[in-house]
């Protein structure tokens, strides 16, 4: 579906990943595809890199519990900012590391232009994440805050070397899955399109409808029902957090921070929003080009056809309990997420 450029530049992303040995799949050359990791190494190091994620969640909940009731005094907005979205953006990085011709060149730039976007923030994002914590390495969301009174310079070198570590290998890993999810939903949508322009016969449309609803079915069962409702709600509130910083504190918030809460702000409205209206797409798609060969039968002696056409069903991206994803979806986000943002400005104006 897409060329080799596109095929290319996801290979790349994915053997730099698997030099890491804490991504679950592999490259297949000789089918140009993705495929789960048989590396018992692999398995290994993933298990054992993922037992830092409980205990750091329970100690960004403890900090936020203890600034909330009070017993912790001293934190600055961008403290408490880093505590919720670090508190939450580790539940998310657990879960992504275990878990026609005009048609087909725009749905080529709009691919390339998403892994471009999301390797430009996963290069990115480390060095400003890793600069934050270099600049305020006592700060209360990292775990060298609880030893920084009594620790050495080796105690500081060791927690220094895991969070520049473990900041990396989470924003690859988030960025990565971003990638691939948005690169799966526009294939689709690239294929129903082209089936959409195709003029041939019906027997031969019907049989590339079905293959499509298979393959979206395997999508929907890829990856963990509850994750992209997780994941569709942290990104709405992450989004009117960072929008509130950004307009009513910035002048609070050092540079490197400022660079961080932008670049939040823009992905974490733009990942949802283009989710959203490529996978609405989706849901219309099949379900006009099923009323379209619908139409068809009824022009002629196509009395088989008609049962089989009528047994097709409309199919979309499955998000949680919803069982595909409709046109309304990126309008009902987008005011959501401008209406919490606006309640939240004008509910507390004295934050500045």
């Amino acid at each position: 579906m897409f060329t080799a450029k596109i095929i290319s530049d996801i290979r790349t992303v994915i053997i730099f990943l698997r030099k890491t040995r804490l991504f679950p799949f592999e490259w297949d050359d000789t089918r140009n595809t993705l495929t789960t990791t048989t590396s018992l190494l692999t398995k290994l190091c993933i298990c054992a890199y993922c037992l830092h994620f409980p205990p750091y969640i329970l100690y960004l909940t403890w900090q936020i519990k203890g600034w909330s009731m009070g017993a912790c005094t001293g934190f600055s907005v961008m403290d408490k900012y880093w505590l919720v979205m670090m508190l939450v953006g580790y539940i998310m990085c657990s879960l992504s590391i275990l878990a026609g011709s005009e048609i087909v060149q725009k749905s080529e730039k709009l691919a390339n232009l998403i892994i471009q976007v999301n390797v430009f923030c996963a290069v990115t994002g480390p060095i400003f994440l890793n600069l934050v914590y270099l600049n305020q390495p006592t700060s209360p969301q990292y775990v060298y805050h609880a030893f920084s009174e009594n620790g050495s310079r080796s105690t500081f070198l060791i927690f220094l070397g895991v969070e520049l570590y473990s900041k990396t290998i989470n924003i690859f890993a988030t960025t990565l899955f971003q990638a691939w999810f948005l690169c799966a939903v526009l294939f689709e949508h690239t294929a129903l399109q082209l089936l959409r322009s195709c003029r041939d016969a019906l027997p031969t449309k019907v049989k590339y409808y079905t293959y499509l609803y298979i393959i979206n079915n395997l999508h929907n069962q890829s990856y963990p029902r509850h994750m992209l409702p997780e994941k569709v709600a942290f990104f709405g509130c992450m989004t009117i957090t960072s929008g509130f910083v950004a307009i009513r504190l910035l002048h609070r918030v050092p540079i490197p921070e400022q660079v961080i809460v932008w670049q939040f702000f823009a992905m974490m409205l733009i990942v949802p929003c283009l989710f959203l209206s490529i996978s609405g797409k989706i849901t219309n798609d099949s379900v006009t080009i099923r009323l379209e060969m619908k139409r068809s039968t009824e022009r002629g002696n196509f009395k088989v056809w008609k049962r089989v056409v009528r047994s097709l069903k409309p199919f979309g991206v499955s998000v949680g309990p919803i069982r595909a994803v409709r046109h309304n979806g990126f309008p009902a986000y987008l005011e959501n997420v401008i209406s919490g943002l606006t309640t939240v400005l004008v509910n507390y104006p004295e934050v500045v």
